[in-house]
């Protein structure tokens, strides 16, 4: 195996040494597949083979080879401040956490001082360059020969990428370069050339007349040679700093070499020149909307002093119709209004003396942009489509919106409204802004939204666009700025109310079938009102607590407190969420320690709560029936036995002892369990006779563990 491996290492070898420059020392590469390179002149020993993991070559270190042996070319050795590079990946992991990486030492042997590179827990899944610098008390100092040995878990694997060795390197001069030691936008000029050249005089380089510029030519450079203190050479790019000063027909700039100042001359072009910022622009004449306008910017050099005339054609209006140009520029925004036109087209000549006319193309599409000022919504609110009847006003001539496009309820001439009506206040995406089914009229379409500047309840009545299959795929829900209500119809004739809070803000209603696909539903009435006060509910230290609601409650109104339905679930309780309730449910609340004041709507009711054990009070214990939320005796939080004798009050709730599949002593939000347990909730306490761990009754018990009721009781 290491004959073959060693075979193929050979067959790959290139001098790659000039590729990085002289500072590079050594490199080896095995990056790409099939291809391993390294310097001219090395010995690389190893049984490790390339392989592939996510996409990315390298050689593979594992359990059964993970040991690599370099000699570098005769008469070269690492030096003190020499840098190693290791350039290494890990795929199989997303948190290599420092268990993946690379030994580089001066024997096969290693140790805890032995030079590492490691993958950390931020370098997960990606390629890294690690790098090893070599101090005057490193093991690799001076060496010609060193080892890299993998570190891995067990059953695991590191590859290796790259290993590059560079050398420091000491500039010794700066001067300008020989030759091509002008550059513009990149391209190199030709020295004392007619044509896109230079010449040099002393300290002054001057670039021939046909390398002109508009403005400051900040698109020239000059090209350094540096040399380092190995006599190896590089060039390098200087920039040309110019100011905007013209002086006899040149621009004037300096760039400084070495110690040199060299000033550097290009001659201004006077040509006149204008150009707009686009070459053309769109605007929609639709009769449902306002008119629109395009907006075009001309700037210009060069140009004579004088008034620049705007240009003109027939159905539009371009504004400023002038402008005074009294400093040979012009940078100016024109406003395009049009007028009634038939036209597919409008071009606009944009010219100047001395310039290239601009040719400036305006359309005029169905599909253009347009503002949508809507009404604002400010108190209760109701859209019933039987209000706004037309029957099938359907969006698909050319004289109305088409249904993929957003446009005001109001400017369709054909939906009429009343005054219980707000159509003003409806942004819509329909396919039919009216529609009648039976008796009953309706929107259907993919969007409606409108604006409030007060938070409140909305309840929308809707259903399915057809007969559907109740599937993923029939089932078409309601979504409120996003957020999927989980009410769905999968018939037309399926009608169903959606409830919801919506803050103050942009309101957007929208529907998606089950399988999460964009559609389009039937609004058949939006009911929008406001916020009244609910019941005022309190949060103890516990963090805490159960209520009976005597109203309806949409928690999402109130900062700071969730509120959840509970369910036994084996020997632990399940909370979920719950985000409005009606009147007379029981639910656990969470909360900082605070009263707070919840909401409700005037007359929108929300949906019942399902999936929920709670049970109102009130009740009073026996020991084994009934569990309210409280501390057990190490203070954490749950439902436990409420205490014979105890009273739970009518605005607190309970789980029966009949909901748990099994008897536990204390019931934990998240599934613990502990053997004795004691529960001393809001308003309840636990009574009964005091045993010792033993058994026996104690009738004045002193400071100690006890049993009490079947549960541990700690006396302080």
């Amino acid at each position: 195996m290491k004959k073959k491996i060693f075979t193929l290492l050979t067959l790959a070898l290139v001098s790659i040494g000039s590729a990085w420059g002289q500072d590079v020392i050594f490199s080896y590469d095995a990056s790409t597949k099939d291809n391993i390179t390294y310097t001219e002149g090395s010995t690389i020993t190893t049984s490790c083979s390339q392989a592939k993991s996510s996409n990315m070559y390298g050689i593979k270190f594992d359990g059964t080879n993970s040991s690599m042996r370099i000699e570098l070319p005769t008469g070269v050795s690492i030096n003190e401040n020499d840098a190693i590079n290791i350039t290494l990946y890990q795929a199989e992991t997303s948190s290599p956490d420092n268990n993946y990486g690379f030994y580089i030492g001066a024997s096969s042997t290693t140790n805890e001082s032995t030079p590492k590179v490691t993958l950390s827990s931020e370098d997960e899944k990606s390629v890294k360059t690690k790098t090893i610098n070599i101090t005057s008390t490193s093991e690799l100092k001076d060496v010609t020969t060193f080892f890299v040995n993998g570190i891995f878990p067990s059953g695991k694997k590191v590859m290796l990428q790259k290993i590059i060795i560079s050398r420091s390197k000491t500039v010794t001069s700066e001067t300008l370069a020989a030759t091509n030691a002008v550059k513009v936008d990149d391209t190199a000029m030709t020295k004392d050339a007619a044509t896109n050249g230079y010449s040099v005089s002393g300290t002054t380089i001057t670039l021939s007349d046909d390398v002109t510029a508009l403005s400051t030519p900040d698109n020239v450079k000059l090209v350094k040679t540096v040399t380092y203190d190995d006599s190896s050479t590089t060039d390098e790019d200087v920039d040309v700093t110019f100011g905007g000063t013209v002086t006899d027909g040149y621009f004037t700039g300096t760039a400084t070499i070495g110690e040199t100042v060299y000033t550097v001359k290009v001659k201004k072009d006077v040509t006149p020149t204008i150009a707009l910022s686009s070459a053309t622009g769109t605007i929609s004449l639709k009769s449902y909307e306002a008119t629109g306008t395009a907006k075009v910017t001309l700037t210009g050099a060069n140009l004579a002093n004088g008034t620049f005339n705007a240009p003109t054609a027939s159905g539009v209006t371009v504004t400023p119709a002038t402008v005074d140009i009294t400093d040979g520029t012009i940078d100016q925004e024109f406003t395009i209004t049009p007028s009634a036109t038939t036209a597919a087209e409008t071009v606009l000549a944009f010219a100047y003396t001395g310039a290239t006319t601009q040719n400036y193309t305006l359309n005029y599409s169905k599909t253009a942009q347009r503002t949508l000022t809507k009404t604002n919504v400010t108190g209760s609110t109701t859209w019933d489509w039987s209000k706004a009847y037309n029957d099938d006003v359907k969006l698909d001539d050319t004289t109305s919106p088409t249904k993929s496009e957003e446009f005001l309820l109001s400017n369709l001439a054909e939906v009429k409204n009343d005054g219980n009506f707000n159509a003003q206040a409806l942004s819509v995406i329909c396919e039919f802004a009216t529609r009648k089914q039976g008796e009953v009229y309706m929107l259907q379409g993919n969007k409606v939204a409108f604006t409030t500047t007060v938070p409140g309840i909305i309840k929308v009545t809707f259903s399915n666009t057809g007969n559907r299959n109740n599937d993923a795929d029939g089932n078409r829900y309601l979504y409120v700025n996003g957020e999927n209500t989980g009410v769905s119809s999968y018939q037309s004739s399926s009608t169903k109310e959606a409830v919801a809070y919506v803050a103050a803000g942009e309101v957007v209603l929208t529907a998606k079938t089950g399988s999460d696909t964009e559609t389009m539903i039937r609004f058949i009435k939006i009911e929008f009102e406001t916020l009244a006060d609910a019941d005022a509910v309190t949060v103890t230290d516990a963090g805490y607590a159960t209520v009976v609601l005597s109203n309806d409650a949409f928690f999402e109104a109130t900062t700071g407190v969730t509120a959840y339905a509970a369910k036994a679930d084996g020997d632990k309780i399940t909370l979920t969420e719950v985000k409005a309730a009606p009147a007379n449910t029981p639910l656990v609340i969470k909360g900082a320690k605070a009263s707070y004041q919840l909401h409700k709507a005037s007359s929108i009711s929300p949906a019942a709560v399902t999936d929920n054990d709670l049970v109102a009070g009130p009740v009073t214990g026996d020991g084994s029936s009934y569990y309210v939320l409280g501390k057990d005796a190490d203070g954490k939080l749950g439902f436990g036995l409420l205490a014979s004798g105890s009273t739970l009050p009518g605005t607190k709730a309970y789980i029966p002892a009949s909901k748990f599949t099994s008897a536990p002593s204390f019931a934990y939000f998240d599934g613990e369990t502990t053997g004795v347990s004691e529960v001393r909730s809001q308003k309840e306490d636990v009574r009964g006779e005091y045993f010792n761990l033993n058994g026996q009754r104690v009738a004045q018990p002193t400071k100690g563990l006890y049993i009490v009721n079947g549960r541990k009781v700690v006396v302080k």
